[in-house]
């Protein structure tokens, strides 16, 4: 009954769905919660815009909320969003996150350090991107000389994953 005294409930629209997800989510004891929303389709005779309900995944191993998220990525809308409509085009309701984005937080958090592939991509578990745009984000800064590839997993040059080392500039 604790759910009936919060203040999302004195809001409407959006304000009190993301209210509730919020709440929700803080209930959940997990370390790693991941949310996709399933938007009503046009069978269902309502906006389209209008959230149907989500699907919460929770755990408490980063492995776990990493393959969930390349599970979803492809019955996203928008990519990046990990938002369904029901639909099979895609709603352009907001940008994509671009590989640009990608680069740019990466080397303002890694400057100057030299953190594992999968590691990388554990601690930064909650950005919207998956495994293939971090290693092509990656590799592109490479060949911009912006980080080197130390393999250790990879064993070759062009390979990236797992051990193999990022050594940011």
């Amino acid at each position: 009954d604790d759910w009936r005294k919060q203040d999302f409930l004195k809001e409407s629209g959006n304000v009190r769905e993301e209210g509730f997800l919020q709440y929700f989510l803080s209930k959940i004891n997990a370390k790693y919660k991941f949310f996709f929303r399933i938007r009503f389709d046009s069978e269902d005779c309502v906006s389209s815009g209008r959230t149907k309900y989500y699907l919460v995944h929770a755990s408490n191993h980063p492995k776990a909320v990493l393959l969930m998220k390349e599970v979803m990525w492809p019955l996203g809308d928008d990519e990046g969003l990990f938002d369904f409509s029901g639909r099979r085009q895609g709603v352009l309701f907001s940008p994509s996150p671009q590989e640009e984005d990608l680069q740019n937080f990466l080397t303002q958090r890694y400057h100057g350090k030299k953190i594992p592939f999968d590691t990388l991509r554990e601690e930064t578990w909650d950005l919207p991107f998956i495994e293939k745009q971090y290693r092509s984000a990656i590799k592109k800064m490479r060949n911009e000389n912006l980080l080197a590839i130390n393999p250790v997993t990879s064993k070759t040059d062009r390979g990236l994953k797992g051990q193999d080392l990022v050594l940011f500039y």
